[in-house]
């Protein structure tokens, strides 16, 4: 009887085991939870959503369908699921068996901003000012491993597809620098490609870069290039979100995006930027051989998102379009689409550098050197693959296509690399990344007072010069000068022609304006992503009438 009872607990007890086994082994698999992201009121298809689970910083980003695939350790287990422009929602996922996640839209719709006139235009003016200033200035870099993804169509076939992993550091201005961790790519010979379009997702960023070649919103003299006003106020999560539209003046002859820009009316955070740009005479990006384009249009959006009390970069997604032209005969239209994808953030534990600066070589010839891994691309699925994805990387596949058009072949890459050498934009960023090298820019501002009453006016000498030879230097057209209150906030802006490194300017102070210690701080455009010690600072003494 004692026997029976211990060959039945034994029993029993090998039966928990081994359930133990089975539910470990199980859990230790990977499952690829699929999906689908609704507007909740449209039905439509929701792109660019972030997905992860919780308590961590690993996930995905749904496609231009609305698509995902999440690879998870176990199940049940708690999706998030966030977007700008809807409410985040979490769900409890107990089975794989297609969830279909639907988002509401931010409709919470705030007062509009009610001063007219002048004064409405001045707020906004100040708005955007302050926009850029927080994005340039702002030090605050972070870190996230992000997926690229690149498709062109010539006619009614694809050409070209291109898929990299990087490492990446990024701030509010955008993309920092990068570096490539494993990538693939392929492309027919006989097409018109794309040498460089991922520089795209570094060159468009939030606010106007360092180039006079185009025109973008957020721009210390946005009132010289565009018309904007406030389309909604919106409630988003904490914040209150000015949404403004921005539309080139018809005076402007220069290219010039439009756009939609979201910024925080409170603490001035750019949260996404919606542009694009016509035009068929562009400096910064040109077609090399003996074609042209027509109908050429450009659009970008980039977006971040709010996690743990930190901005954080979600996505850039860049298009291009264009006629194709040779002999002034149509030869083909073409069309390329990438996606900019961040599914894990981090945070290194000392300073680092990615090391992703620009050079003469193309994206196919950079990723030539690192050579194409079958089993890494079958083992890694970020962002879902559309059909027509599919498609064409089976096709590319079946050729055995994947990183071996140039690969050993030397003469092709030597035409490759000539022919990289005429691409107006890698040659114009080349030239202007080793003029940088070659100096760098340092102001200095001579004042004709030590101290100021409001109601005064702040005349002032200014020079740019060398910073290794301090000789005058004759570089950049424009200087700009911040005035910082003590709370940190810039209360004037404006900005001065230079000439052989010299230029004179006054600043006229509010009556408004406390008693306290102001900042004056001055900069080009080619000092922005300089070390700051190159920035001129000085602080100054104001004295405000009501205040004595």
């Amino acid at each position: 009887m004692n026997n029976a009872r211990i060959m039945s607990a034994w029993s029993r007890l090998c039966k928990v085991f081994f359930l133990f086994i089975i539910s470990f082994e199980v859990a230790g698999q990977t499952i690829s939870l699929t999906g689908k992201v609704l507007n909740a009121q449209t039905q439509e298809p929701i792109p660019f959503v972030n997905i992860g689970t919780l308590n961590t910083t690993k996930g995905t980003s749904s496609n231009i369908y609305g698509e995902f695939v999440l690879n998870i350790d176990s199940l049940p287990q708690e999706i998030f699921f966030s977007h700008l422009n809807y409410s985040k929602r979490g769900i409890r996922v107990i089975e794989n068996n297609g969830l279909v996640v639907k988002l509401m839209p931010v409709d919470n719709v705030l007062d509009a901003i009610t001063v007219t006139g002048k004064k409405r235009k001045n707020y906004l003016v100040n708005l955007i000012r302050k926009a850029y200033n927080r994005a340039v200035f702002s030090r605050d870099n972070q870190y996230g491993k992000a997926f690229y993804r690149q498709t062109s169509k010539v006619g009614g076939h694809y050409s070209e597809l291109f898929e990299i992993f990087y490492d990446t550091k990024f701030s509010n201005r955008g993309i920092v620098d990068w570096e490539v961790q494993e990538g693939r790519y392929a492309m027919k010979t006989t097409a018109l490609t794309n040498k460089n379009f991922t520089l795209l997702s570094r060159v468009l960023t939030t606010v106007q870069p360092r180039t006079d070649d185009f025109v973008m919103p957020i721009n210390l003299d946005v009132e010289e290039y565009y018309e904007f006003d406030v389309s909604e106020v919106k409630k988003m999560g904490s914040r209150e979100v000015a949404i403004i539209n921005f539309v080139p003046l018809k005076r402007v002859h220069m290219p010039a995006f439009e756009g939609v820009v979201y910024i925080d009316i409170n603490n001035y955070d750019i949260l996404k930027v919606k542009g694009k740009i016509q035009h068929d005479e562009l400096d910064f990006i040109k077609i090399t051989g003996d074609g042209v384009w027509q109908d050429y249009v450009l659009s970008y959006e980039l977006a971040y998102r709010e996690e743990s009390d930190s901005l954080l970069l979600d996505y850039i997604s860049v298009d291009q379009s264009f006629e194709y032209y040779r002999e002034k005969k149509l030869v083909y239209p073409v069309h390329t689409i990438s996606q900019f994808t961040f599914y894990e953030y981090y945070y290194p534990t000392k300073k680092k550098r990615l090391g992703g600066t620009l050079n003469q070589r193309s994206d196919a010839a950079l990723l030539d050197k690192i050579g194409y891994n079958k089993e890494f691309w079958e083992a890694n699925e970020i962002v879902k693959r559309t059909p027509v994805e599919l498609e064409v990387i089976e096709s590319f596949e079946s050729k055995k296509a994947f990183g071996t058009i140039y690969l050993n072949d030397q003469k092709q890459i030597v035409l490759e690399r000539n022919d990289i050498l005429k691409d107006t934009l890698i040659n114009e960023l080349m030239v202007k990344f080793q003029k940088s090298l070659m100096y760098q820019e340092k102001a200095y501002l001579h004042l004709n007072k030590p101290f100021y009453t409001t109601g005064e006016d702040i005349w002032y000498s200014a020079y740019v010069v060398d910073g290794a030879s301090h000789q005058r230097l004759d570089g950049s057209g424009v200087l700009y000068v911040d005035l910082i209150d003590p709370a940190g906030e810039v209360v004037l802006s404006q900005n001065i022609q230079i000439q052989n490194g010299q230029g004179k300017g006054d600043m006229q102070l509010s009556e408004e304006l406390k008693t306290g210690k102001y900042m004056l701080r001055v900069y080009t455009n080619w000092m922005i992503n300089a070390d700051p010690d190159y920035f001129f600072l000085k602080e100054i003494n104001i004295y405000g009438g009501s205040d004595n």
